[in-house]
């Protein structure tokens, strides 16, 4: 459970988790920034209550970069999945007619 101090601290510094974002190759204009913004802000608050404070910064930008990544390539799954089933859909009614 995160406490309240630490999700303040990791809010007030919200431009790490933007560069680590930003760094993943994410403009401001992406549909799901946001959201991508706000599950940066948890993972920093979590590690900065784990943490024993050694260069916490730097570990918590590579690993919601990281987290970014991982987020982009799931949507990109999900899209690639959903393009073959169209696809699929289409072919089942062209050979029908």
């Amino acid at each position: 459970m995160v406490t309240e101090r630490n999700f303040i601290k990791a809010w007030e510094n919200r431009r790490l988790v933007a560069g680590a974002i930003k760094s993943a190759g994410v403009r401001a204009d992406y549909q799901d920034y946001a959201d991508l913004l706000q599950d940066g802000v948890l993972i920093y608050a979590g590690m900065l209550e784990e943490s024993s404070g050694e260069d916490i910064d730097k570990l918590a930008f590579k690993k919601i970069f990281w987290h970014t990544l991982d987020e982009l390539r799931k949507t990109q799954r999900r899209s690639e999945r959903n393009e073959e089933i169209n696809n699929e859909t289409e072919l089942g009614t062209a050979e029908v007619d």
